[in-house]
């Protein structure tokens, strides 16, 4: 069996999608049998998404996110409002993508740090490269794979507001609320929880 990167994670599935982590962390807190997934999901088309292809690869890249967090992380999600919710999916993503907590490590944190105004267009070719010695599985990936990531951690950024637009990659300070900060100290989740405030840095 061909082993599989640690780094790659599930972000090729896509960005936040707080809507749909809704309708998943639903599922998972009432301990949903299949048929119920199955009615929700496909045939009630709960996504909302044009094929079956699309919702499937939906599902899979959210259950990797959600599954293994705990009822109180899922409750938030659910029953926050969007910004809140938002916040859980971020939370959510990064303790299932390595990859995109070590860019917020050695990229994101040092912009901060440094006072920069926007993300230089070249840090991400510099991460790759570095990312490539530290896991060559990673470095076997196609461009367009790569490319694809860089395109969706981007875009998770934006949502978030930590950049202003995956254009310009104007830097931006986010404030995690402090309902999701308590709950992430309580899980002594120290390393996202530091992630997620990388803007209040100094």
């Amino acid at each position: 069996m061909q082993k599989k990167s640690v780094y790659t994670g599930n972000l090729l599935g896509g960005s936040t999608m707080v809507r749909e982590s809704r309708i998943i962390a639903k599922l998972i807190l009432d301990n949903a049998i299949d048929e119920v997934w199955e009615q929700t999901l496909i045939r009630d088309n709960a996504f909302q998404k044009n094929t079956v292809s699309t919702i499937k690869r939906n599902i899979s890249t959210l259950k990797k996110r959600y599954s293994d967090l705990s009822p109180d992380f899922l409750q938030l999600l659910v029953e926050g409002d969007e910004e809140l919710a938002r916040q859980v999916a971020f939370y959510g993503i990064l303790q299932s993508n390595l990859i995109f907590v070590e860019f917020i490590e050695r990229v994101l944190m040092d912009a901060y740090l440094l006072k920069y105004r926007q993300l230089s267009r070249s840090v991400w070719r510099d991460f790759v490269a570095e990312q490539g010695i530290k896991d060559p599985i990673f470095d076997e990936l196609k461009d367009s794979s790569k490319d694809k990531i860089r395109e969706v951690l981007y875009r998770v950024l934006a949502e978030m507001g930590f950049i202003k637009d995956t254009k310009t990659l104007t830097l931006q300070k986010v404030l995690i609320r402090p309902e999701l900060v308590q709950l992430l100290e309580k899980n002594e989740q120290y390393r996202l929880l530091k992630c997620m405030q990388v803007s209040l840095v100094s």
